[in-house]
């Protein structure tokens, strides 16, 4: 091995390291914060059995309809409340189960992982809409009042939904709200190792950068969305330093030609063009042959979901960010099935690369290094120069 050789090789474990050794520092909160889950999915599954189990009785059903509520019915609306949570919270489970060994200090595994957080917070909060979680609080069980449990067990004697069951749901409920603080602050804990505390890399005032998108003709012709609301293109994914929504950018043509084709195999997916066995074909081929055994594992199916995880798997592992010198694709780390319903019904012949001129002074700029982009708002961008496409 040369000296240069060997000197980018140092290089790229030193920048490893740097993640690595917080990362596994920050493992355990996060593995007791899946545990918190679990345990919030078994509060809400003993809720739902309950009610099930007075259903089945003769006068269940009557029992859950005297239950003292203004707000919402017990026996018509708590069960289905109850259950909205448990398909996202067993999804985030496996999910983070899968992703935290695989981290292993790759920064772009560790925007991942925050991006998944970020993204369970949302969905919980979007859960509270409902009324029942809304309103069920520790002050309902002022409702339940002696007199009321002995008028139950007076005519309900097979049984009824009790204070102690009543609190149980609350309890459920609250649980549940903490889990959204919780990820909160699993994200600002990740934040730091996304970021880092690089400076940007050196440039000119002014530079020539990439951005790939599905919109390349419609940003050419009218400029870009100050306040984008759609992240098909994968700009306004995440915000700057500043927190406006920020537009992903390369510096590195080469990346962005790789984000361009990921989005273009990212539509024949979700379009159902490309099917699971080609991913793994593409893997086999790749000589990543343990994602067969993943998907066999995951019991995945040919459809568009699974065959995007799978695909998400494979581009992880042919983007090795570890050893440059084993990387066969760039991983522009795609996420999530809300991209492939975005992506649904597109055609990849607009997918393109915006290349503009960028004021590179402006103070809110982001640069997210293993990702080799920046985050640029709308208004640093100062000329749309053309498009390529190909």
């Amino acid at each position: 091995m040369d000296r240069a050789t060997a000197e980018l090789v140092t290089t790229a474990a030193l920048e490893v390291a740097k993640i690595t050794l917080p990362f596994r520092a920050l493992a355990p909160p996060i593995k007791k914060y899946v545990a918190n889950v679990k345990k919030v999915w078994d509060q809400l599954q003993e809720t739902i059995d309950r009610i099930e189990q007075l259903r089945r009785t003769d006068d269940g059903d009557d029992a859950l309809s005297e239950l003292p509520s203004a707000a919402f019915d017990w026996y018509q609306n708590v069960p289905f409340a109850f259950s909205r949570p448990m398909k996202p919270l067993q999804e985030f489970i496996g999910e983070i189960e899968w992703t935290l060994p695989h981290v292993e200090g790759r920064e772009v595994s560790v925007t991942r992982l925050i991006e998944r957080f970020e993204r369970f917070g949302e969905s919980l909060t979007d859960l509270f809409s409902n009324v029942v979680l809304r309103n069920l609080d520790s002050r309902y069980l002022k409702e339940i009042t002696p007199e009321w449990e002995a008028e139950m067990q007076r005519y309900y004697p097979d049984g009824y939904f009790g204070k102690e069951d009543v609190a149980k749901a609350v309890a459920a409920v609250e649980a549940l709200r903490g889990l959204v603080k919780g990820a909160q602050a699993v994200v600002e804990r990740l934040e730091p190792l996304r970021h880092g505390k690089e400076e940007m890399p050196k440039s000119e005032k002014v530079e020539t950068l990439y951005h790939a998108t599905i919109a390349a003709d419609a940003i050419k012709a009218k400029g870009f969305d100050p306040k984008p609301t759609s992240t098909k293109g994968l700009g306004g994914s995440n915000t700057d330093k500043c927190g406006n929504p920020g537009i992903s950018f390369t510096s590195d043509l080469y990346v962005a030609k790789e984000v361009m084709r990921g989005l273009k195999e990212a539509i024949l997916i979700a379009n159902g063009k490309v099917r699971l066995r080609h991913i793994l074909d593409w893997a086999e081929r790749g000589g990543f042959t343990g994602i067969k055994d993943t998907a066999r594992k995951e019991r995945w199916k040919d459809n568009p979901r699974d065959t995007f995880e799978a695909y998400k798997l494979y581009m992880g592992l042919a983007g090795n960010m570890h050893n440059p010198f084993k990387r066969k694709r760039y991983d522009p780390a795609f996420f999530g099935s809300s991209m492939l319903k975005a992506l649904k019904g597109e055609n990849p012949r607009k997918v393109g690369i915006v290349v503009a001129k960028v004021n590179m002074a402006d103070p809110c700029i982001s640069y997210f290094r293993a990702m080799e982009e920046y985050r640029v708002h709308a208004g640093a961008v100062l000329d749309i120069v053309k498009v390529i496409k190909g």
